[in-house]
This record gives C-alpha cells, sequence and structure tokens, in this order.
C-alpha cells in the first residue's frame, strides 16, 4: 500500500511545473546548441588547421548555463512557498523523505534530459562535420570527458542545492541568501587576493596546482600541458564523492527537520550562528578595502606593504564588526521593548 502512496506522492503538483520546466528545459537546449555551434563553426576547423588544441567541447559558458538550469528546475520543482507545500503533503501519508526522494527524482530527471539534449547537439554537430572530424583523433575522447564533467558538476550541484534547500525555510530566503553569500565572498576575496595570490603562487605550489587542475576541468581549457586522465578521473570522483556526501547530510537534517520551524527564515541553529556572523562582518568586508587604501594614501603615503595593508583591512573589520554587533544588539533591544509596551 506504502508503495502506490509513494508514486501518487510522485505525481502531487507536477501538472502545475510541467510546462514552466519545459520552458527552462527548450531555452537552456537552444543557448548550449548556440555555444556548441559556434564550436563546430570555427574551433573545429581551427583545431584541424592549427593543429589540435586539446580544448574540450563543453566550455565554461557551457557549465554556467547548465548550474543554472539546474538551480531553476529545483525552484520549480521546490516551488517558493515550502513550508504551505510540506504542510499539505504532510498531512497525507506520506513522510518528509518521502518528499525529499520526490525532489530529488525529479531533478536528477532534468539532469538526465540536459545531458540528453547535450548528445543530441554533438550528434547533429558531427554529421555536419563528419569529414573534418574523421582527421581529429581524439574527438571521441572529448565527448567522453564531457559526459563525465555534466555527470559530476550536475551531482555536485544537486547536492549543494538539497543542502541548502534543508537549511533554509523557504525558496525566496535560499535565492536572496545565495545572493548574499555569492556578493559576501566577492568582497572576502576582494580582501585577500593580495595575500592569496601570493601565497598560491610562490609559497604553497602544491595549492596553485590544485586551483589550475579544477579550472582547467570547469573551463574545459588546459593551462599549458594538456588535461590528463587521471585529474579528470580525480576532480570528477571528487565531485561526485562531494555531491553523494551533501545529499545524505541533507537527508539527516530532513529527519530533524520540524514544519512550525519553517517560519523562521533559517530552520537549523548552526547556520543561524554563521548567518549572523556573515551579516555582522559584511560591512567591515564591503568597506575594508577602501578604507584602508584611503589610510595608506593620506597616512602613510603608500609605503605600506602588502603584509601591513592586509593587517590593517583585519583591524578594520574586527572594528567594524564590534561597531555593527553593539547596533544590532540595540536594535533588537528597542524592538523587544516596542513589542512590550
Amino acid at each position: 500500500m506504502k508503495k502506490y502512496l509513494n508514486k501518487s506522492l510522485f505525481y502531487q503538483g507536477d501538472a502545475k511545473i510541467i510546462l514552466p520546466l519545459a520552458i527552462a528545459y527548450v531555452g537552456t537546449f537552444l543557448i548550449t546548441k548556440i555555444i556548441i555551434d559556434e564550436y563546430f563553426n570555427w574551433r573545429l576547423r581551427e583545431n584541424l588547421y592549427n593543429g589540435y588544441n586539446h580544448n574540450l567541447i563543453y566550455s565554461f559558458e557551457c557549465v554556467v548555463i547548465l548550474i543554472l538550469y539546474l538551480i531553476i528546475c529545483y525552484i520549480i520543482i521546490v516551488g517558493m512557498f515550502k513550508r504551505k507545500k510540506w504542510s499539505t503533503l504532510l498531512s497525507g501519508p506520506f513522510s518528509r523523505l518521502d518528499i525529499r526522494k520526490r525532489e530529488l527524482i525529479l531533478i536528477i530527471i532534468c539532469a538526465i534530459l540536459y545531458l540528453i539534449a547535450y548528445l543530441i547537439i554533438i550528434g547533429q554537430g558531427v554529421i555536419k562535420n563528419a569529414e573534418i572530424i574523421r582527421y581529429i583523433g581524439s574527438f571521441n575522447e572529448s565527448i567522453s570527458i564531457d559526459v563525465i564533467r555534466i555527470i559530476s558538476i550536475s551531482i555536485i550541484t544537486i547536492g549543494g542545492l538539497a543542502l541548502l534547500d534543508s537549511i533554509f525555510a523557504n525558496t525566496y530566503y535560499l535565492i536572496g541568501s545565495g545572493i548574499f553569500i555569492f556578493i559576501y565572498f566577492i568582497a572576502l576575496l576582494i580582501n585577500l587576493q593580495s595575500g592569496l595570490y601570493s601565497y598560491i603562487n610562490y609559497e604553497n605550489k602544491g595549492i596553485r596546482y590544485v586551483y589550475n587542475g579544477i579550472m582547467e576541468y570547469l573551463n574545459g581549457v588546459p593551462i599549458g600541458n594538456s588535461m590528463s586522465k587521471l585529474q579528470i578521473i580525480t576532480i570528477s570522483a571528487f565531485f561526485i564523492i562531494t555531491g553523494v556526501i551533501l545529499i545524505l547530510i541533507a537527508k539527516r537534517l530532513t529527519d530533524n527537520m520540524l514544519v512550525e520551524h519553517m517560519n523562521e527564515g533559517i530552520i537549523l541553529n548552526f547556520p543561524k550562528k554563521i548567518a549572523e556572523f556573515m551579516l555582522k562582518t559584511f560591512i567591515g568586508i564591503i568597506i575594508a578595502p577602501y578604507l584602508s587604501n584611503l589610510i595608506n594614501d593620506f597616512y602613510f603615503q603608500n609605503s605600506l606593504f602588502e603584509k601591513r595593508l592586509f593587517l590593517l583591512r583585519i583591524i578594520i573589520i574586527i572594528i567594524t564588526s564590534f561597531i555593527t554587533h553593539i547596533l544590532l544588539k540595540k536594535f533588537k533591544r528597542s524592538k523587544k521593548e516596542k513589542y512590550y509596551l
């Protein structure tokens, strides 16, 4: 009986999401086709006349399109108001894990359809350019590598989405938090870029090797020598294992999830503390590069070296975060007092 009930859950509300998913799929198919057709129209002939340069067909632009496609599909499948949807489904004979399985199955189907679309586009290009491809020995190997890349990137993306969805109460918070986290880490990199560049390129060549390897994998373009099979297998395995681990963590979090906590923006306590820390340090991280350069110009006549400038930025972030902490505390206290008045 439970088997049939779980099957019925698979179709709950699917009539409403078929059209949006179809639009997302067709749009992604057309954009990916335009990008890959450019390869067959221009880069393939360059490879033939200038020597095969070991660039993969599936470029970084396609990777970005794939990730955006999976994010859009996941948002459509999960829905914007998770609490309302979960309350309705949990009132029936369905568990939290049943709902999660349905979402996971649907997003995996979307990823498989994308892979099929890629193979169709490649098949069309191969038929049109069969004579040229005959002279390029590594073409079939490039397609195999691209398929592995698509699978591994899809799995780690789905794992990340499942984990984030287990943390945030609804999709609005998920989207907003994703944008905030992106801006936060860009600002953080601006503060750390000089120190990181020096460390990666001069002090720790192992990190530079790993960084270059991942960038080659994502871009589909080798930096220096062509990508080795060991490199492709290692990075693919890392992405797949990480994605599976994230899915298992999301499953564990789902077991402990309560619908009444979905009224809050962030469901779990530990992510709340991380979010609070990021909010308190955000202003400092944003203004630190500009303020440190200003202090360096006016008070030190540009005499501060990178390490001292980095230390100055850390001090600015700490002071600003402390001030933000005090202001937030006062705001919460005043809000509480107004509530009880």
